[in-house]
């Protein structure tokens, strides 16, 4: 039963290897090294392992909005749905966008226009630290600026660093979207407890019927359409 379930387990050995991979092709891009020291890289590395099954759960909500689910990479339309949609960052934020997502491909073929890209997964986490960066440190420092020239007190509150950012657009935007999802680590979690194995086991051949049931009239009703 545990080799039939693999694919809706965690397994934090395959995600370990993942995000090794994963930051390796960050590193040797260099896409963040202006912008987050070697440490703190290395902070956010770890957060988005912690919390890679749920940052994968919104990747692959997102990611077939405008290919019709033809596709699992991100193209620009599609962050910006992500972004407004779980308002961290609006239309009028658009043109910093364009850049950003630009700026987050780490792979080796590029196009002359930069909205014609498509971001993987790996590409997305480059994203959302640099959209990070900008909502919570850029636009801060900005809006300080800003109420100096005015003759107003800047706000004391300190500007965070860049995993504090990323930490943060997490719990504020993020995870309350996760939260009214049937998935995530929870829910990975509990299928591979030994209870509902057992459950799923005992009942394996009603499952299996329902299954072929409804997938095979839900071929029947694509073809006929």
């Amino acid at each position: 039963m545990k080799m039939i379930m693999a694919e809706q387990m965690v397994d934090e050995n395959m995600i370990e290897k993942i995000m090794r991979e994963a930051w390796a092709l960050i590193k040797s891009s260099g896409a963040l090294d202006g912008l987050v020291p070697d440490e703190e890289q290395i902070e956010i590395r770890n957060f988005f392992a912690k919390n890679y099954v749920e940052i994968t759960e919104m990747y692959r909500l997102y990611s077939p909005v405008n290919s019709r689910g033809g596709t699992h990479e991100l193209d620009y339309i599609e962050l910006c749905k992500f972004l407004t949609e779980t308002e961290i960052l609006g239309e009028e934020h658009s043109n910093v966008i364009l850049r950003i997502f630009g700026e987050s491909h780490v792979r080796g073929t590029k196009s002359k226009s930069s909205i014609h890209l498509q971001l993987n997964q790996t590409e997305f986490f480059v994203a959302l630290t640099k959209i990070a960066a900008y909502k919570y440190i850029t636009l801060h420092r900005r809006e300080n600026a800003k109420m100096r020239k005015r003759g107003v007190s800047a706000s004391k509150a300190p500007i965070p660093t860049v995993p504090i950012a990323v930490e943060t657009i997490y719990l504020e935007h993020i995870l309350p979207v996760l939260e009214k999802m049937p998935a995530g680590s929870e829910m990975r979690a509990a299928l591979s407890s030994t209870d509902v194995l057992l459950l799923f086991y005992q009942h394996l051949d009603q499952l299996c019927t329902v299954f072929i049931k409804y997938s095979d009239s839900n071929e029947l009703s694509e073809e006929s359409a």
